[in-house]
């Protein structure tokens, strides 16, 4: 009974610890070039030199890219949100009617 409770804690441990590392990598997924080098800064500045703090950015900044983690930026062009419409395939018909036309 006692090594039951020992492997339930050690399993409970290894859970937790799984999960916390889930969560805090999903925290750094999806974000932009700019995001994650403002968020990287923010974080290493106060610890190292800015040589280093560049570097390492840089680093980071070209793995995530290398694996697809980043997100693309998208422009503000001051007109809302800009979307990308695919034409309608045509129709028998509409087909039909078009070379009659001509």
């Amino acid at each position: 009974m006692k090594r039951l409770f020992k492997l339930a804690i050690v399993g409970g441990l290894i859970y937790g610890a799984v999960r916390f590392a889930q969560s805090q990598k999903a925290k750094w997924e999806g974000l932009t070039e700019t995001e994650l080098r403002a968020k990287l800064d923010q974080k290493l500045s106060p610890r190292m030199p800015e040589e280093a703090v560049s570097q390492i950015t840089e680093n980071v900044v070209q793995q995530m890219k290398a694996m697809g983690k980043l997100q693309t930026e998208v422009e503000d062009t001051g007109f809302g949100v800009e979307t990308t419409v695919a034409a309608a395939p045509e129709t028998d018909g509409e087909a039909a009617d078009e070379a009659a036309a001509d």
